[in-house]
């Protein structure tokens, strides 16, 4: 898609400069604007988070991310994390997302090699 510009300020959850397409999986956390019912984030993993987002944006791929759109409520990319689906399922089996979240308060640890230093 050539002559693509992103605004200059977020769209239902685009941040206004996207990171680039990754090629290896990540996992990525999405701040909402405001909660949903229970939700105020999103866990996903992706191996072209570009696309993903902008699916999620669309209200395509995620059953809650559309709801959370045609509610009119806006999400950030608050978090990323290198890994796939294992990485994904740890992190939500751990639950409380909003102990991750950087928009929450939160400062994530500093890591060695991709690994948490305890």
């Amino acid at each position: 898609m050539t002559g693509t510009t992103m605004t200059a300020a977020p769209v239902r959850g685009i941040p206004v400069d996207p990171p680039p397409a990754v090629v290896s999986p990540v996992v990525y956390l999405l701040h909402f604007d405001q909660a949903y019912r229970h939700a105020g984030h999103y866990t996903g993993w992706t191996s072209d988070l570009r696309a993903r987002l902008a699916d999620h944006a669309a209200g395509r791929g995620s059953r809650l991310l559309a709801v959370v759109r045609a509610a009119g409520i806006g999400w950030r990319l608050a978090r990323t994390w290198p890994g796939g689906r294992d990485r994904e399922r740890a992190l939500k089996r751990q639950g409380g997302a909003s102990r991750r979240c950087p928009l929450c308060g939160v400062r994530p640890r500093l890591t060695v090699g991709g690994e948490d230093r305890r």
